[in-house]
């Protein structure tokens, strides 16, 4: 499983818990308007945890 989160300059935001890595991007890559998530402005960390 993954943990998602979203950073800014002034904010962190849990984006969720998702089963796969790819369930994980493909949410925040709609999120962010369908930019690569390495072009976004956002920091964006997918930590894996045991389920």
């Amino acid at each position: 499983m993954f943990v998602v989160y979203m950073q800014d300059y002034d904010f962190v935001e849990l984006v969720g818990l998702y089963r796969t890595r790819q369930d994980a991007e493909s949410y925040v890559t709609s999120m962010i308007d369908d930019i690569p998530i390495e072009d976004s402005e956002y920091k964006i960390k997918f930590l894996e945890v045991e389920d």
